[in-house]
């Protein structure tokens, strides 16, 4: 009894040590993957401004997840220095403009409003891509260069919004890790609001969707009444 007890330990040691070895080597891979995507990111953007707009846009329309990266880094970068007087570049602002007229609203507006139906699929080494979409259009809707961009958002974003304040399914791109990911769309709200001119007319057309105000609030309450959706959203790594 003795000697199976310490077969059986032995067993049980060396397991654990082949599993612990596995994970270690999964982390590792996933740090290389992860290393060289940001690399990717970062030259993208480097290079970004010297490439035709409606490429760029048709690469995201294809998902591709490098290029929605750069350009929601080189938007947030454009509209902070601009909105903090840092000394935004007359060409990179020129460029934003440029994607803008090239369609990159409807663009982001599309793929998200597909979220609600479609699964997210392909080799998609950053599991943010979702929350990068929503993310940019947020950046975007916090533009007061042109009041229209922000009406453009609200009149269109209807799909999305009733999937995002669906808490009970939590689905987005049919993923639970999207749909916690994409919360960012609260801020997308708060922009569409509190920037520009035309906040009453974006008012009314956010009023038209049932339900979103009231989520909203029941979102900013989680910690006291949904300690289970805090919890569950903890499980995630949003690095």
């Amino acid at each position: 009894m003795h000697t199976y007890h310490m077969h059986q330990h032995i067993e049980m040691t060396t397991s654990s040590k082949k599993r612990r070895g596995k994970q270690r080597k999964a982390a590792n891979v996933q740090k290389e993957i992860t290393a060289k995507h940001d690399y990717d990111v970062r030259k993208y953007t480097e290079s970004l401004t010297r490439m035709p707009p409606n490429t760029v846009i048709k690469a995201i329309q294809r998902r591709d997840e490098v290029a929605t990266e750069a350009v929601a880094d080189f938007t947030l970068n454009v509209l902070a220095r601009r909105e903090f007087d840092l000394g935004a570049s007359a060409a990179d602002v020129l460029y934003y403009k440029e994607l803008i007229g090239g369609g990159l609203i409807p663009t982001m507006i599309d793929l998200l409003n597909e979220g609600c139906s479609e699964e997210l699929v392909g080799d998609f080494h950053s599991p943010s891509f979702p929350g990068t979409c929503m993310t940019l259009l947020a950046n975007i809707a916090r533009d007061d260069f042109n009041d229209s961009f922000r009406l453009q958002i609200a009149s269109s974003i209807g799909p999305v919004l009733n999937c995002m304040q669906n808490e009970v399914d939590r689905q987005f791109f049919k993923s639970n890790n999207h749909w916690y990911r994409s919360l960012t769309f609260v801020y997308l709200i708060g922009n569409l609001l509190f920037t520009g001119k035309n906040q009453k007319e974006i008012m009314q057309v956010l009023c038209e969707y049932q339900g979103l105000f009231d989520c909203i609030v029941r979102m900013m309450f989680w910690d006291t009444y949904r300690p289970d959706l805090v919890k569950e959203a903890k499980t995630f790594d949003f690095t």
